[in-house]
C-alpha cells in the first residue's frame, strides 16, 4: 500500500507533496521525521498508482552524479538509490517503467543532450 502526504513548511503556505510505501515506512515515521510539516493530508493510493508515484517520485530526486562520487558513501547513497529505482521499473507493467522514466527525464532537463544521455541509458526496457 501506497499514502500520499500532502504537507506545508513552516513560513510557506506552498504545498508540497511525498509518496511513500507504507509497509516500508508509517505515517507517523514519516512524520516523526519531518517534524517541520505542518497539516498533513493523507491520501491513500491504491497499488498501481503508488507504485508508478513512487517511481516518478525517486526518478524526479535520483542524482547519478552521486553514483560516480569520489566519496565512497555518497557513491553507495547513489548506487542504493539506483537499486531502489530499478527494483520499482521491475514491478511496473512492461513499457511503463521507461515511459515513466522518458517523461522524466524530459521534465528535468527539456532538450539537454548531454544530461539526457547520463540518465538515459541507466534504466532497462
Amino acid at each position: 500500500m501506497y499514502a500520499r502526504i500532502q504537507f506545508v513548511s513552516p513560513g510557506s503556505r506552498e504545498k508540497y507533496s511525498w509518496v511513500i510505501d507504507t509497509n516500508r515506512e508509517t505515517v507517523d515515521h514519516w512524520q516523526h521525521a519531518h517534524p517541520e510539516a505542518e497539516d498533513l493530508v493523507v491520501t491513500p493510493l491504491d497499488e498501481q498508482e503508488g507504485l508508478e508515484a513512487l517511481f516518478w517520485q525517486k526518478c524526479l530526486y535520483h542524482d547519478v552524479f552521486f553514483e560516480r562520487s569520489p566519496n565512497r558513501e555518497v557513491r553507495e547513497r547513489g548506487e542504493a538509490e539506483l537499486a531502489e529505482i530499478l527494483d520499482l521499473a521491475g514491478r511496473l507493467p512492461k513499457g511503463r517503467a521507461s515511459e515513466l522514466w522518458n517523461r522524466c527525464m524530459e521534465f528535468r532537463f527539456g532538450s539537454d543532450p548531454v544530461a539526457k544521455s547520463d540518465y538515459h541509458h541507466r534504466l532497462p526496457t
